[in-house]
């Protein structure tokens, strides 16, 4: 019991991106589990039985931290191996299974695996309608995962069925003003975005932020995402000026709402320094990536993370290009002094 506790205070800090406390509660549960129940290898099958299930569901945890961190490789081995476990003691068709199969859907989808990410996908759709039925908000959630899969392969009208469908259970179970519908909807703007509809994309945005904005206030994560993506599909409009004042409110809510550490806050700055590169306004791109930079490090993001390398990268091609400048302003400084001079 004590180690479930742990575990659940260990999540809520990794809600908040506390990955550091997090850590710290689930290792202490693994630890407690340890020394009441002895090493898992040393198991029999009863005792196996018996216990397992807080093992695996402690070494999920830990994965999911990692997973948070950009450490994929660390996460899947936590997932596998915690997968394993359930199976060995609650069969294939258990409700945490599923949770498993779409958190290892998730690192799949990350290393672009999207064959992988929607095998696993599948399988837990399967498990949930079994388990739940068909109007269930887990089924709604997954439906999500598996339209995010088609939106990668280009497959946007079987993407819009899975949203669609994942939108009309969420409606029947939450009701039409909760956050989930928002963010169901918001993934249908999504595509309409990737398939070059940006109106209707700022469309479906606004009805998005209206139903956050009453289900959650002005300052929540969700409003600020909500206003980056309609920044985007203004900027795709090459609305400049309405693009850049959505970033920086984006940036003003998500200070507010996370504190102005917070990775997401660093993902903001990372999106505006890619506006003004877009721009060829080089100085001030290099200002937003040298400040996203710093908060993936303070976050202790990897270098191996897509944010992070993407970010360096970006920051490699600014200095080479800036330092050409330099080199001309230099050059011009000294033969206006040497005209000055004569």
């Amino acid at each position: 019991v004590i180690s479930e506790v742990l575990n659940s205070v260990g999540r809520v800090c990794l809600s908040r991106g506390e990955y550091r406390s997090a850590m710290s509660y689930h290792q202490h549960s693994m630890s407690l589990l340890t020394s009441i129940h002895g090493d898992i290898g040393d198991f029999n099958d009863q005792k196996l039985r018996q216990h397992q299930p807080s093992y695996a569901r402690t070494l999920i945890c830990i994965g999911r931290i990692h997973d948070a961190r950009g450490k994929l490789s660390r996460a899947m081995r936590y997932y596998s191996k915690g997968l394993h476990l359930l199976k060995v003691c609650l069969g294939n068709e258990h409700l945490d299974i599923a949770a498993t199969l779409n958190s290892i859907g998730s690192v799949h989808e990350k290393w672009r695996q999207y064959d992988k990410a929607m095998d696993c996908y599948t399988e837990a759709l399967w498990i949930y309608r079994l388990r739940l039925g068909n109007v269930h908000v887990d089924v709604a959630v997954t439906l999500n995962y598996t339209g995010q899969v088609h939106q990668y392969w280009g497959e946007y009208d079987e993407a819009m069925k899975a949203y669609a469908e994942s939108l009309q259970v969420m409606k029947c179970v939450l009701g039409p003003e909760h956050r989930n519908v928002a963010a169901t909807m918001y993934n249908i703007g999504l595509v309409s975005a990737e398939r070059g509809s940006y109106e209707e994309a700022i469309s479906k945005y606004r009805k998005v932020l209206k139903i956050q904005r009453n289900a959650l206030g002005d300052t929540h994560v969700d409003v600020a995402l909500t206003l980056e993506s309609m920044a985007t599909a203004n900027e795709s409009l090459e609305k400049h000026d309405e693009a850049y004042r959505l970033y920086c409110k984006a940036l003003r809510v998500r200070r507010i709402a996370v504190g102005k550490k917070h990775l997401f806050v660093g993902m903001t700055l990372d999106r505006i320094g890619k506006f003004h590169l877009k721009l060829g306004e080089y100085l001030e791109a290099k200002r937003r990536f040298r400040d996203a930079a710093s908060l993936y490090v303070l976050n202790n993001i990897s270098n191996e993370h897509v944010l992070m390398r993407e970010c360096m990268e970006h920051l490699a091609w600014l200095d080479h290009e800036l330092s050409g400048y330099e080199k001309v302003a230099v050059q011009g400084k000294r033969r206006d002094a040497f005209f000055d001079g004569r």
